[in-house]
């Protein structure tokens, strides 16, 4: 069990769930957005712990092997780079390429009572300026941009859900921790608590957010606006940094 408590510390201070937190702290409700949060990464945890140690309890550590093979394959790593390469480049144009508008082909205003010259080619429909719309208009990248903003700044409590789900337990190292609860043997009913344990654990950082605000409710709510106010000024920073460390991550395991 000290083993699995090991695991479950590592991933509580995995940078991209600290860094997820974060921008969820920067949302309208932050505190009801961590909730949220946690119980999409509770959620997502303790089902696949009810499966494994119930209805795959017989061939987990078999499914543990053959997965541990799979990612040791040549095709596996290639791939973990090139997606670690992918997310590095990713990293890189948060970094520099958000601010130059134009970089990303989102629309930049056009004076409308500027004359249009009868010489200017017609658009669609023979209006001039739906010509320049056509030319200004978003690509592809700037409009998952623009989504991913909007996002971050909206009130829709489904991200911090979907965010819960997409940070839960890493697949493969949970699967470690579930087949060593299944190795110490008792009780199914003791075993579905020590995953329990594990991904509470593994939350620990948002646990005591919400644990401090039920106690300290002005005092942290005046520490998560000092907090907002910093991530809402580097948050190209903070998504920069989750895509880095993804990246490196992944090439790091790729390339080992």
């Amino acid at each position: 069990m000290g083993a699995v408590l090991v695991l479950a510390l590592a991933m509580a201070i995995d940078p991209v769930r600290l860094g997820v937190t974060l921008l969820l702290i920067s949302r309208p409700r932050p505190i009801l957005n961590l909730l949220v949060y946690w119980v999409g990464a509770m959620v997502v945890g303790v089902t696949s712990a009810v499966v494994v140690l119930t209805l795959m309890r017989d061939f987990a550590p078999t499914l543990l092997q053959n997965l541990s093979k799979l990612v040791a394959t040549p095709a596996v790593r290639h791939a973990q780079v090139v997606v670690g390469l992918l997310a590095l480049l990713g990293a890189a144009l948060i970094t520099t390429g958000l601010p130059t508008r134009q970089r990303f082909g989102l629309q930049v205003p056009v004076p409308v009572s500027l004359p249009v010259p009868v010489s200017v080619p017609l658009g669609v429909g023979g209006d001039p300026s739906s010509l320049l719309l056509q030319t200004s208009a978003p690509t592809v990248i700037s409009l998952l941009l623009g989504r991913a903003r909007g996002a971050l700044k909206g009130h829709s409590l489904w991200v911090a859900f979907a965010a819960g789900i997409g940070t839960g337990p890493a697949p493969l190292e949970y699967l470690v921790a579930l087949v060593a609860i299944l190795a110490s043997g008792g009780e199914i009913g003791r075993q579905i608590s020590a995953a329990v344990i594990f991904n509470i654990v593994m939350l620990a950082i948002c646990e005591a957010t919400l644990l401090s605000y039920l106690v300290m409710p002005n005092k942290t709510q005046a520490i998560i606006e000092i907090l907002n106010g910093w991530v809402g000024t580097h948050r190209r920073r903070i998504l920069s940094f989750i895509a880095g460390v993804a990246g490196v991550c992944l090439v790091v395991a790729g390339s080992t």
